[in-house]
């Protein structure tokens, strides 16, 4: 493992290849990564990726990740085809996620179809 922190240049990680996994985005931190994946089946998934088991944390700890490599690769348990965007930084990962489906309801009680921005005015008395 001392060789991987002491890497100078990008290394290839074979497992996503002999997983039948793409590779679409990857978000890197100090010490991790998230990576978004296309599996065989088109359905999209999220894998970390960390040099120390200390460092799953920063992507969802044990709770939220299960192990698909030793320590070294996580899958994320997490609803991967509501995330619109996701970014990493040194001490965490952060996900946007798509809100459900809610139909809007109106403010104006005068006009329940309404959306959209709506202005009111305050008539002079």
């Amino acid at each position: 493992m001392d060789e991987l922190r002491s890497q100078k240049k990008p290394i290839l990680v074979k497992w996503f290849k002999h997983n039948s996994l793409q590779v679409l985005d990857v978000e890197c931190g100090t010490n991790s990564a998230v990576v978004k994946c296309k599996d065989k089946d088109g359905n999209i998934v999220f894998y970390g990726l960390s040099t120390l088991q200390e460092h799953l944390r920063a992507i969802g700890g044990q709770a939220g990740t299960k192990s698909m490599y030793k320590h070294l690769v996580v899958r994320l348990e997490i609803d991967a085809p509501r995330v619109m965007g996701f970014a990493m930084t040194r001490t965490g990962s952060y996900f946007i996620m798509k809100a459900d489906n809610q139909a809007s309801k109106s403010i104006d009680p005068d006009h329940p179809d309404a959306t959209g921005l709506i202005h009111f005015y305050q008539q002079a008395e």
